[in-house]
């Protein structure tokens, strides 16, 4: 049966291991929040409080992993991401969709000059990562990547969404 880790909008990620659903989130709050989510979805979960730079599972378990809007609030993006290939199988796909760095030098700017308030004011949360290069540090192969701006302010919210693949 597949595995996969998988994740919500937020600080965390989520595995599905045999058919169950493992959610890993470093606040209690939100394991919370996503138990309250899940119940009766007919989904069998279970629920963890952890690092996603100290991922709590053996090497090479799942087939998948899922990230959306998660890698901007973890104080080590390309740590954890190296974490989450660890835990993936050779040939697993890792599927993200997150808010980084803009390739336009004005919003790029603006990014650069906000983040330290973003940081303080939203959880942690950096506007200036470069999602495509800290895939790419942590051994991703990137397959597909489709860049564009959310609806509202440029500055928070250049999108990166896609498929990486651990090399087989």
């Amino acid at each position: 049966m597949p595995n996969k880790l998988t994740g919500k909008a937020g600080s965390s990620m989520s595995a599905l291991s045999h058919n169950l659903i493992v959610s890993v989130d470093i606040s209690a709050t939100m394991i919370e929040e996503a138990r309250r989510r899940t119940e009766g979805s007919g989904l069998p979960a279970e629920f963890t409080v952890g690092d996603a730079h100290a991922l709590p599972f053996d090497d090479a378990r799942f087939d998948s992993a899922l990230s959306t809007m998660t890698l901007c609030t973890i104080p080590d993006g390309e740590a954890a991401l190296h974490e989450i290939r660890r835990v993936l199988k050779p040939g697993a796909r890792f599927h993200f969709a997150e808010h980084g760095h803009a390739p336009d030098a004005k919003v790029a700017r603006m990014q650069d000059r906000l983040n330290r308030m973003q940081n303080k004011v939203a959880g942690g949360c950096n506007l200036n990562r470069e999602v495509d290069t800290l895939l790419t540090k942590a051994g991703f192969e990137i397959e597909t990547m489709r860049n564009f701006y959310m609806k509202g302010p440029k500055p928070f919210g250049y999108m990166y969404v896609g498929v990486a693949r651990v090399p087989a």
